[in-house]
């Protein structure tokens, strides 16, 4: 393309610009994340790096009990966005250590019969034994999740 060219289509494009769908930007953002690489969470809290790199990222309009976005999922690691709107049911890893860092709202973690409240701002290692999450009636929470496979 010579320059003429090249100046008539940056004028086209001034003058006609157009807005990718928000399933496109979802797409392209979905790849620069596919090809980041996250850090494991820690009970550093980077709330604030993490809101920030998943706030391209919204759940379904509706969707029931949890939405999850898949970050990173390799054989050693895996890492979720998480959106959750009522109580999970009861789950173990026995291979992964899970823990997750909670970016909105606020749960009950219950694990072995022990209750803990947890707020924005937490970050909470899971025990490999059977818990759930319980959320405040009519609420939300958005959370980081992360599951790293244990030595064997």
């Amino acid at each position: 393309m010579n320059s003429s060219e090249e100046g008539m289509a940056h004028l086209f494009a001034d003058a006609f610009p157009t807005k990718p769908s928000p399933a496109l930007k979802d797409k392209i953002w979905h790849s620069i994340v596919q090809s980041s690489v996250f850090p494991l969470l820690t009970d550093n809290r980077e709330v604030s790096w993490w809101k920030d790199a998943t706030k391209h990222y919204m759940p379904k309009e509706f969707y029931k009990k949890w939405y999850m976005v898949p970050l990173v999922q390799t054989d050693a690691q895996e890492l979720f966005l998480v959106w959750l709107n009522d109580t999970l049911q009861e789950e173990a890893h026995q291979e992964m250590q899970e823990s997750f860092l909670i970016l909105e709202g606020s749960c009950t973690f219950i694990a072995e019969g022990q209750q803990t409240h947890h707020s924005e701002g937490d970050f909470v290692i899971v025990p490999p034994v059977l818990h759930t999450v319980q959320l405040p009636p009519e609420t939300e929470m958005k959370a980081i999740v992360q599951r790293v496979r244990m030595a064997v």
